[in-house]
C-alpha cells in the first residue's frame, strides 16, 4: 500500500498509517526494534502473527506508543512452524489511534 503525499492529507485505507509495529520493549528502551508487524482493523485491535505474542507495545502510523493489553493467536497456533500463525492485539486504549488510521 501506498501512502498520500503529505498535501494531500491522510493516507487511503490500507495506506501506511494502518500499519502497527509491535514491541517487546518499552517507548524508554534505547535502540528498540519492532519484532513484528500488524494491520490496525478496529481503532483497538491489531491483526498480526500468533508468533508476536511475546510484544507488550505497539506504535500504529508511526505515531506514539500504546500498550497491548490482551494477545490472542489462533487456537490451532503450534509455533513458528505450524500452520494457523494469525493472532489478535488488543490495545490498552486507542492513544493516538484515530479513526484514519484504521483499514
Amino acid at each position: 500500500p501506498t501512502a498520500a503525499p503529505p498535501s494531500e492529507g491522510a493516507p487511503p485505507p490500507g495506506g501506511v498509517e494502518s500499519t502497527v509495529a509491535l514491541f517487546v520493549d518499552g517507548p524508554a528502551t534505547p535502540g528498540r526494534q519492532a519484532v513484528c508487524l500488524g494491520a490496525l482493523i478496529h481503532a483497538r485491535w491489531v491483526l498480526t502473527s500468533g508468533a508476536c505474542g511475546a510484544a507488550k507495545w505497539a506504535s500504529v502510523g508511526g505515531g506514539g506508543d500504546v500498550e497491548v493489553a490482551m494477545f490472542v493467536a489462533h487456537p490451532s497456533f503450534a509455533g513458528w512452524s505450524g500452520g494457523s500463525d494469525v493472532a489478535l492485539a488488543m490495545l490498552k486504549g486507542e492513544g493516538a489511534v484515530g479513526a484514519r488510521h484504521v483499514l
